[in-house]
């Protein structure tokens, strides 16, 4: 699994301050994440144990080999400026995961290929006044 990019050095990569600490203000349920007694029950799991509660489904059993859509140019254009969009299902390139990573179950905060994308969008565009934030894309 591809490493999680809900946060990236672009975000701590100044000297500003971190954010302010508000967690005390919240509800008692609102705190933190309450753990669950299943994962209470099972622990770390090793290698040698096969983890069937994951869930996942095995790459082969997606019904879609290839996805294609034509896609307008930013400025709206009618006609001019289409881009055809393919993603095949094992093939990846450099800017966007395989249909095989992205039918997938992930990990909560989205797509890495889309965090990435709004991490730089958040940094350029918004210029947040603080450093160790982060994005969730889901």
């Amino acid at each position: 699994m591809a490493p999680n990019v809900c946060s990236s050095d672009l975000s701590s990569s100044s000297q500003k301050p971190l954010p302010k600490d508000l967690s005390d203000l919240f509800v008692p349920s609102m705190r933190g994440p309450i753990k669950s007694a299943f994962k209470s029950v099972m622990g770390n799991p090793t290698l040698a144990m096969i983890n069937m509660a994951g869930g996942v489904p095995h790459p082969d059993t997606f019904p879609i080999l290839r996805l294609q859509a034509t896609v307008r140019a930013p400025n709206g254009s009618d006609s001019t400026g289409e881009s055809a969009l393919v993603l095949e299902k094992t093939a990846s390139s450099g800017s966007t995961e395989s249909l095989n990573e992205l039918l997938q179950y992930g990990d909560g905060c989205g797509v890495d290929s889309y965090c990435r994308f709004l991490l730089k969008h958040t940094q350029r565009t918004h210029n947040p006044p603080y450093s160790g934030w982060g994005v969730i894309a889901s």
